[in-house]
């Protein structure tokens, strides 16, 4: 009677209570463990906003900030690239260039470097070097048309080279073109660049590389004769010097 009692009054309400106890624990740390996954929800949708958050003003600023000086870079091409083809036109036809011609040219290509400067470290490295490369062809200077004339003459008629050299430029115009649709593209997705600079045909320095001897000479003569050295003058020499004719 004793055991039934000790049992009845002591042991079962023991177990009873033990029962309790955890179901209660277990309710608890099933409610830690909703709440643990509650804020682990909270925070990756926290994050997500403020990623999508920094990603919204970061287009507005290049709305605001850096699309006015690509805007400003277009004019200054758009004026650039006028001239270059009056420049051409100079050459074919023998004919003296103006006075303000070059100071024309100085005034663009300070004002492209002003903008570029400015919007430098908000673009991609592909970007930019696609910019310094088109600033390095509005900062070569004019050559006297007359004079010039006369040295393509020596390898073909001069036009093919102009052609050629237009030709080059328009790659880097086109080039920017789509850069800049890439870059003000509202996206998600990962945006290759480098793809941009390979389908127009330059190298990852944004440079047009070439062994076409029209396409040197051209670029040796015309587009960028103050950036050639001695050795690329030579090396097309010597390769007219084997070339048929």
């Amino acid at each position: 009677m004793s055991v039934i009692l000790i049992f009845k009054f002591v042991i079962k309400p023991a177990y009873e209570n033990f029962l309790a106890n955890k179901v209660e624990i277990a309710q608890i740390e099933k409610q830690s463990s909703l709440n643990r996954e509650e804020m682990r929800v909270q925070n990756e949708l926290d994050s997500n906003s403020r990623l999508h958050t920094s990603h919204l003003e970061f287009e507005v600023y290049k709305k605001d900030r850096v699309l006015p000086h690509l805007e400003n870079i277009n004019k200054i091409l758009i004026e650039h690239n006028m001239h270059y083809n009056n420049y051409g036109q100079y050459i074919v036809n023998k004919t003296m260039l103006r006075k303000e011609f070059e100071t024309k040219r100085l005034k663009l290509d300070s004002e492209f470097i002003e903008n570029k400067d400015k919007i430098a470290i908000y673009i991609p490295s592909e970007f930019r070097l696609l910019l310094n490369r088109i600033r390095v062809i509005i900062s070569v200077s004019w050559k006297d048309p007359i004079i010039l004339n006369g040295n393509l003459a020596h390898f073909d008629t001069p036009i093919k080279f102009i052609d050629k050299s237009l030709e080059i430029y328009r790659k880097y115009v086109e080039c920017f073109y789509e850069m800049v649709a890439e870059y003000i593209k509202i996206t998600d997705e990962t945006k290759d660049y480098a793809k941009i600079l390979s389908n127009h045909g330059f190298n990852e320095k944004a440079e047009y590389i070439s062994k076409k001897l029209t396409d040197r000479v051209a670029m040796a003569y015309i587009l960028l004769h103050e950036y050639m050295d001695t050795e690329e003058f030579k090396s097309i020499d010597q390769e007219f010097e084997k070339t048929p004719n």
